[in-house]
């Protein structure tokens, strides 16, 4: 695939000028942290000066909340209106490595079964990720523990590496290779370009200092159900669900109808396996009723149960379960744990 340079002060041109076509979100601080945003040509943004944002951008293909489908009466009957296809193609531009491994997964869970999901595949196939490797990885993230790696192309349609002057950018697909168009006054990787790649990647390797081993993480689970670890991890645990809902893999919901005197809406929306009323029966069973029984589900979900469904770990190692954790719980450290037992 094609390799390209350019000088740090064209790249919001080079955006600029795929916005005249496809619509672009970005990363920008807003309010206290990065969200994915769409991009306005009448800013100018810095790149790749940022972490990963806070909410995962899974919300932009997944959206917290989405209508299925309108309903109304009409005499006797019931009319029901799904909402418009948006034929227009997106990009998401500054898009990380674990990120877009975390679509990857997504994009596995919902075409299982016998259906897919047309409502989370009429966005992803008209979505080309932009991402940008890891230079600096924080003391969070453990993406090379589970598979990643800092300067990983998995899952990117472009690849773009940011050097001190330069960003070089590597076409990963046919759609990247499209893109690759417009670059203007582009110049080629020298062999000097490809050696600095080589040290950055080997010293953000390195930086990464929590390696664990989950080569069988999903048979060391088959024997550990009834084990002591989940009560002592829930001891701090307040089961708020804030760890899955910033996940970038995690993908439970709820399907709710909106009603009034003439039809209503049916919605979806984010939900979690940490909420007691998740798993709460018609009956009042549940099944899941204590806080460490919803603990264990979240990591034999991740590393056991998608193991077996998928042949794939259910996380990359993003970290922001542990960055935002209100009790400061570390998913490492449960892990490391289940290794050990």
């Amino acid at each position: 695939m094609t390799k390209k340079a350019i000088s740090k002060n064209q790249i919001n041109s080079f955006i600029k000028d795929l916005g005249k076509k496809y619509r672009i979100f970005v990363p920008k601080f807003k309010e206290i942290d990065y969200q994915f945003i769409e991009y306005d040509p009448k800013e100018t943004y810095e790149f790749p000066n940022f972490q990963n944002a806070r909410i995962p951008p899974k919300e932009l293909l997944f959206p917290r909340s989405e209508v299925l489908f309108s309903f109304k009466k009409d005499g006797n009957d019931i009319k029901i209106e799904e909402p418009a296809d948006d034929p227009k193609e997106n990009i998401i531009f500054g898009i990380r490595n674990c990120d877009a491994r975390g679509f990857k997964i997504l994009d596995t869970f919902f075409a299982s079964g016998h259906f897919k999901d047309n409502y989370y595949f009429n966005r992803r196939d008209k979505t080309v990720f932009i991402g940008f490797s890891c230079n600096n990885p924080l003391t969070t993230c453990f993406c090379t523990s589970v598979g990643g790696a800092p300067f990983s192309s998995e899952g990117f349609d472009i690849q773009v590496i940011e050097l001190k002057d330069r960003f070089l950018f590597e076409s990963i697909t046919e759609k990247g290779e499209e893109l690759l168009k417009y670059l203007k006054q582009a110049e080629e990787v020298t062999d000097e370009y490809q050696k600095q790649i080589e040290e950055l990647s080997a010293k953000s390797n390195e930086s990464i200092t929590v390696n664990l081993d989950l080569g069988n993480i999903e048979k060391s689970l088959d024997n550990l159900f009834e084990n002591k670890i989940w009560s002592e991890t829930n001891r701090i645990c307040l089961t708020c669900g804030s760890c899955t809902f910033i996940c970038p893999t995690c993908h439970c919901f709820d399907v709710q109808d909106e009603l009034d005197k003439n039809g209503g809406k049916r919605i979806r929306l984010w939900d979690t396996c940490q909420f007691e009323l998740f798993t709460q029966e018609t009956s009042g069973h549940n099944p899941r009723g204590a806080g460490f029984a919803r603990t264990r589900q979240r990591l034999y979900h991740k590393f056991n149960y998608y193991i077996k469904n998928y042949d794939l770990i259910g996380c990359v190692g993003c970290g922001r379960c542990i960055t935002n954790c209100p009790v400061n719980h570390d998913i490492r450290e449960t892990l490391e744990s289940v290794i050990q037992s």
